[in-house]
């Protein structure tokens, strides 16, 4: 999984290196068309099983797509999920610019988040994107 900044894209390679697929845009949870901008960041969730092998949660792309301020959520396919806007807090000025430009996401779905105009430190989200 490759972040291109320059060509506004996610690039997804197989693990021999072979073109699988791009992601540059796709259709938003308003039905409108969307791209992404100046992608800098990508993480990627693997599949979860439960003990009899069945699939429980399919992992997920998570993009900093940092000049359009948030992240973008994607299947493992390159299918849009959602889409998570800057977080809401006290604790995060009202005039700072939220510009995401790498992501992690632990076994428990929290998301961190590091922005590059913030100095105090790495946001922590829940999986619905609330600031915690």
């Amino acid at each position: 999984y490759i972040a291109d900044a320059g060509a506004n894209a996610i690039i997804v390679l197989d693990r021999y290196y072979k073109h699988k697929f791009t992601i540059t845009s796709f259709t938003n949870e308003i039905g409108a068309p969307d791209k992404l901008n100046s992608p800098r960041g990508v993480f990627v969730t693997k599949n979860k099983y439960n003990g009899y092998g069945e699939l429980v949660e399919e992992g997920r792309i998570y993009v900093c797509d940092t000049l359009n301020y948030r992240l973008v959520v994607f299947d493992r396919s390159g299918n849009f999920l959602y889409v998570l806007d800057a977080p809401e807090s006290q604790l995060i000025e009202d005039d700072d610019i939220y510009r995401p430009v790498a992501v992690a996401v632990d076994k428990y779905n929290r998301i961190y988040v590091v922005s590059d105009t913030t100095t105090d430190g790495i946001i922590v989200l829940t999986e619905d994107g609330e600031f915690t």
